[in-house]
């Protein structure tokens, strides 16, 4: 892999080898790596091992785009997260990953389970859509999924039956039952609240 030393003129004027994507490694900066795009754009990211050298596995942790992420800055965050792993042994992409499925909401859940799933295996992924933007979105859009509770999702059964029907109803715990199983094999929840 081809190097460039720390010095921010020779990181903005590094271009693309053969006008493929081209990894650089920064001399001097355990760990952190410039990648170049055809296009030009560059990002900073950290390569690391976790657990150390005896597991051959190398993960990547992305900081940023090298137009907004100053050299100084990218090899403070290359330091801080090689920290992280070598003296603490923890994984940073484990923990960005883990702090994003915290924050999900069940409107992200809803979008990525439409595009990932409905519209390739379902063919009632129309309806589901029109359901969900009638009767769920409204409730349930914003609510982060570690925070959805059985009894919540019982109460708005019961109000859309009073609302609507009780097949409307029956219709929307099947979607949000339906969302949820799915959310529980991609591992995103531990348990369906549905």
């Amino acid at each position: 892999m081809p190097s460039l030393k720390a010095n921010h003129r020779q990181i903005l004027a590094a271009l693309p080898i053969d006008g493929k994507r081209t990894r650089y490694r920064i001399e001097g900066v355990p760990g952190l790596w410039l990648s170049v795009c055809p296009k030009g754009k560059r990002t900073w990211y950290v390569r690391y091992q976790p657990g150390g050298r005896d597991d051959r596995v190398f993960r990547q942790y992305t900081i940023g785009d090298a137009k907004t992420v100053g050299l100084a800055m990218a090899t403070k965050a290359a330091h801080d997260v090689i920290n992280k792993v070598k003296v603490h042994d923890l994984d940073p992409v484990e923990e960005r990953e883990q702090k994003k499925k915290e924050n999900l909401t069940f409107g992200d859940l809803f979008a990525d389970w439409y595009e990932r799933h409905a519209k390739l295996k379902l063919k009632r992924y129309e309806t589901d859509l029109i359901y969900y933007n009638r009767h769920v979105k409204a409730e349930f859009d914003r609510k982060r999924l570690a925070d959805l509770k059985r009894t919540e999702i019982a109460r708005y059964r019961d109000k859309i039956a009073t609302k609507a029907t009780p097949l409307v109803s029956n219709e929307v715990l099947v979607l949000l039952n339906r969302v949820l199983n799915w959310a529980l094999d991609e591992g995103l929840l531990e348990a369906n609240p549905a």
